[in-house]
């Protein structure tokens, strides 16, 4: 009899056991799917629109496909791979002006649809908002002023020399590049004011120097 007692017992403490963790599995609220931003950075999809940005949220999610950023950074690497062969087998554009010239309205081309592209797709304040975008906007500006040959008054024709740094947008493509620029960014003013620091010890050794050595070579 004590021998069946203890068997029962011992399933009734395991039945409580079991019901104990069910009701703890209960009670645990289920966890929370985060969804991983795009490692593109871009700002998520507007809301569906109605008259003229009726496809809004879908171009805002085309362009920020990671196949189309993608693409857009090998275009952008592809157009500062022309540049650099250009200025080292034609630096003054004489021996092939049309070779070149069309490599150059290609990339204008290219990069104005994706520019376009994205200011129907985060118009108005979101894409104002980003330095990048507005980077964007001007490195692209003058390219067209360029191949519609545009006058620019006095120093302003020194920002044709922009397109050089159009490979610059690739930080804004680029995760890791991204990073790298952010954390530059960010280091600034602690390099500032070391610079500061610094600036303040040359200074009081010159004042100091002066005062030691201002009578020295004198006679001579």
């Amino acid at each position: 009899m004590v021998a069946v007692g203890a068997i029962i017992n011992a399933k009734k403490k395991k039945k409580a056991s079991q019901a104990s963790q069910v009701g703890n599995d209960v009670k645990k609220p289920p966890r929370k799917l985060k969804l991983k931003q795009s490692p593109s950075g871009l700002p998520s999809a507007p809301v569906q629109g109605s008259g003229v940005w009726k496809y809004q949220r879908q171009a805002a999610l085309l362009y920020s496909d990671m196949n189309v950023q993608l693409g857009v950074a090998g275009l952008i690497a592809g157009n500062f791979v022309c540049n650099v062969i250009e200025k080292q087998i034609d630096p003054k554009g004489i021996e092939y002006p049309e070779a070149f010239g069309g490599f150059e309205l290609f990339f204008n081309i290219v990069f104005t649809a994706e520019l376009a592209l994205n200011m129907y797709a985060y118009w108005w304040r979101t894409f104002w908002s980003s330095g990048w975008n507005i980077f964007d906007f001007v490195v692209v500006f003058i390219g067209l002023c360029t191949t519609f040959n545009v006058p620019l008054p006095g120093p302003f024709s020194m920002l044709r020399m922009m397109r050089a740094f159009r490979v610059f947008r690739l930080f804004k493509r680029v995760k890791s590049l991204n990073k790298l620029m952010v954390s530059l960014a960010k280091a600034v003013p602690g390099v500032v004011n070391a610079f500061f620091i610094l600036l303040l010890v040359m200074s009081i050794y010159a004042i100091l120097a002066v005062d030691f050595f201002m009578d020295y070579g004198e006679g001579r």
